[in-house]
């Protein structure tokens, strides 16, 4: 599973971004840098949605992973002979 492992690394990557920014936007907030402020914010909502994706496609994968393993083999199917 080494693309969940890549989704999970990544949507971890961008969470912690995204919370740097909040940090950011708030000193700037308190500063009353609003235009700066703003700006983290809204880098810091970019990072999120970015997390959020990837924690979604590490999803899919994981499902994937396991339905594929889940799925049990498939016997031999019987021919049925009239019975004479």
């Amino acid at each position: 599973m080494p693309k969940t492992s890549d989704h999970h690394l990544r949507a971890a990557h961008h969470s912690e971004q995204a919370a740097k920014h909040h940090h950011e936007a708030a000193k700037h907030e308190e500063a009353g840098a609003h235009d700066l402020a703003a700006h983290h914010a809204y880098l810091a909502h970019g990072h999120g949605e970015h997390a959020a994706h990837h924690r979604v496609e590490a999803a899919k994968q994981h499902a994937d992973h396991c339905d594929i393993n889940a799925k049990p083999a498939l016997a031999p199917v019987a021919s049925k002979k009239p019975a004479a």
